[in-house]
């Protein structure tokens, strides 16, 4: 062709680098699409997960009365999380569009992306949802609905209430999964603010769980005995 070694030397190298760069937008592509199926995938196993979880509560929850009482827990998007688990859902590593659409959101976040060690809080799906708790009165039948706000209110007592009775239903719901035989929860000065018929409540809800209470306290007075009364308080000085 009339080249000199040199042009032919030059071409090579050129033609090279194009393959090099074609290879490594290749490489690049399949990363992304490899990782973003990863990542995806795990979120929405995260969301299953949760959502089973939820589910087996609230069937738990169904069967215990807590005085006048039944509770079910529902889950809220939040305004903040709503857009990227939607996201999420409807995504399709297929699609091109969905994919820029995934690219673009973490985009806007690599900041979040950046910390080592820590579970980006939009990638965290604990923070997906708000949740609320329906209070049904078994004789009138009327349903009440507490958020956030309203379980952080009144006495110590009152909001610890709901949090037990989550903790109880929850320990039951992960017991009956594993098929366990011993069923004991050790608790660390729980029931604390609780007044003594508060208390005595709960610990009939755990026993209608068939839950053994193992409780350190810095109290000695226990709970209200009699004849209407059936749980079982050992106090150890």
């Amino acid at each position: 062709r009339d080249q000199s070694l040199d042009q032919i030397l030059d071409e090579r190298q050129e033609q090279e680098r194009e393959w090099s760069e074609s290879l490594k937008k290749g490489n690049l592509e399949l990363i992304e699409k490899v990782l973003a199926r990863d990542l995806i995938d795990r979120l929405r196993a995260d969301n299953r997960v949760l959502d089973r979880t939820l589910r087996g509560l609230n069937q738990v929850l169904e069967k215990l009365q807590f005085g006048n009482f039944r509770f079910q827990l529902t889950p809220k998007l939040t305004a903040e999380h709503a857009p990227f688990v939607r996201l999420i859902e409807r995504q399709s590593l297929l699609d091109a569009a969905q994919r820029q659409e995934l690219r673009d959101h973490l985009e806007n976040r690599r900041d979040q992306l950046a910390a080592e060690g820590a579970i980006p809080p939009f990638l965290d799906y604990r923070n997906w949802y708000e949740y609320r708790f329906h209070l049904l009165h078994v004789e009138t039948e009327n349903v009440t609905s507490l958020g956030s706000d309203e379980l952080v209110r009144g006495s110590g007592g009152a909001q610890g209430t709901h949090h037990y009775l989550l903790l109880f239903a929850l320990a039951r719901f992960l017991f009956d999964r594993c098929n366990a035989r011993i069923r004991i929860l050790m608790l660390d000065e729980a029931l604390y603010a609780a007044d003594m018929q508060r208390k005595e409540l709960l610990l009939r809800c755990a026993k209608q769980l068939e839950l053994d209470l193992v409780v350190a306290s810095p109290d000695l007075d226990g709970t209200i005995m009699g004849d209407s009364f059936d749980s079982t308080t050992v106090l150890v000085e």
